[in-house]
């Protein structure tokens, strides 16, 4: 969509707080200590043995294999059905700092490929659930490397997809996808000429704001049929990477294709340039500006519904994070969240980068659970997504996962009574984990209540 806010998600690995690993020891001594901790693949396990024998032709015939069958190497131990051996591999005779880039490599330390003995064939295997859909890139020989010490993480300088692998997400590619055997399928991605599409378009002129001092792009989602003579449509809203990088549109039609959910309409948001991480800080200006401004604004174009009750705001990330915050401080005007891997370990205000520094006070950080149970309980339900593989503390081991803050949270709101949905789903912090959350989280909270409709 011209005009759409497009960040790219290759940003997931900064999305936790950091404890640094201590100085004094080396980055080579750690990743000695810790290598014999983690799973060998078979197949790595059967190319050392091969070589060691002194079969000179094991690499060319391993290498060629995996060039015609793809990258990574999926392998699944007969003893447990549950999980997948994912093994990422790459080949150089030189290169000597392989990363795989994954949500749930823990820390550079896990991230890092070995070099299999005797080869130049470089592996790092992990077990991961036979049911995962996620993404991942390579960073090689960076000169960011390693990444996780002193006071905060530095982001690889340059990442790449895996040459072996021929799927991918982007346009051009960015970040290379891994679907394993029971990933769930996604019926709303496959184009149905016979499935009635809504209509998505510019509002022709953008939103100004007094409260924030700026302006900015805004677009509408109208369901097939629309008519303002069939309103009041219930109403969603959602930052612009619900079009440009989640496929919400087209999820919207499958759903109302469906009678799943009724027809909506969804309005999005975009940032105004360098705008994007400060505003989805939970800062209450960003609230206001939503609640006071945005929402008027936009009934003066669409059919839409008034009632809270029928108003969703959702976002992923610092967006689901921000969306959690607006709901809480407005909710005559927004009664329902829809919150995807919500970065609840960020405080209140600054960027991603100032909550990334490791000597923050931990204090800060849980403001808003803190706020949540000192605050008068309001007329907001939650639903709650986060992918298991969203285990790690960023590039430093110790810190505060996305899972760990989001089971936090919903412990919080139900114990203050709010109405809450908390889902885990086998993927990462990327666009097919929330693409998969979608559905089940827009049919849950259109449903109809026992006081009325939704």
């Amino acid at each position: 969509m011209k005009g759409a806010a497009r960040t790219t998600i290759i940003a997931f690995a900064l999305l936790a707080p950091v404890i640094a690993s201590p100085q004094a020891t080396s980055f080579d001594s750690l990743f000695e200590e810790r290598w014999q901790r983690t799973p060998v693949s078979p197949r790595i396990d059967e190319l050392i043995r091969l070589v060691r024998k002194g079969d000179r032709g094991a690499v060319a015939r391993f290498w060629s294999t995996v060039s015609a069958h793809g990258a990574p190497l999926i392998e699944q131990e007969r003893a447990d059905a549950a999980t997948a051996l994912v093994t990422f591999v790459w080949r150089s005779a030189s290169t000597a700092r392989v990363v795989a880039v994954v949500d749930f490599g823990q820390s550079t330390l896990r991230m890092l490929l070995q070099r299999a003995p005797g080869t130049d064939v470089w592996f790092r295997t992990y077990r991961v659930p036979i049911d995962a859909r996620f993404l991942y890139a390579f960073a090689v020989d960076d000169p960011h490397f390693p990444f996780e010490f002193g006071d905060s993480t530095a982001w690889p300088a340059v990442t790449r997809t895996d040459p072996l692998n021929p799927k991918s997400w982007g346009s051009p590619a960015q970040l290379s996808l891994v679907e394993l055997p029971r990933a769930p399928a996604m019926p709303w991605s496959t184009p149905d000429p016979s499935r009635p599409r809504g209509v998505v378009g510019h509002f022709g002129m953008p939103v100004k704001s007094s409260i924030l001092g700026n302006e900015r792009n805004a677009f509408v989602y109208k369901p097939p049929g629309y008519a303002d003579s069939l309103g009041p449509y219930p109403l969603l809203v959602f930052g612009a990477s619900y079009i440009s990088e989640i496929r919400l549109p087209a999820i919207l039609d499958y759903l109302i294709s469906a009678r799943r959910i009724p027809p909506v309409v969804a309005v999005f948001f975009d940032w105004p340039p360098g705008r994007q991480d400060i505003e989805s800080s939970c800062t209450p200006q960003f609230g206001d500006f939503l609640a006071t401004e945005f929402l008027p604004w936009v009934r003066s174009r669409v059919r839409v519904a008034t009632d809270p009750a029928r108003v969703i705001i959702g976002g992923a990330s610092a967006g689901g994070f921000s969306a959690a915050c607006v709901a809480l401080r407005h909710p005559e005007a927004f009664g329902n969240v829809l919150c995807e891997s919500g970065a609840f370990w960020r405080g209140l205000g600054n960027t991603a980068a100032y909550w990334g520094n490791h000597n923050r006070d931990d204090a800060d950080r849980v403001w808003f659970p803190r706020a949540v149970a000192s605050s008068p309980l309001v007329p907001v339900r939650f639903y709650l997504t986060v992918g298991t593989l969203e285990q790690s503390g960023s590039f430093g081991e110790g810190g505060i996962s996305m899972v760990h803050v989001n089971r936090q949270v919903r412990d919080v709101l139900i114990a203050k009574g709010y109405d809450v949905t908390y889902r885990e789903i086998s993927g990462g912090h990327d666009p097919y984990n929330w693409e998969t959350a979608l559905p089940a989280a827009l049919t849950s909270l259109l449903r109809p209540t026992r006081g009325g409709t939704r």
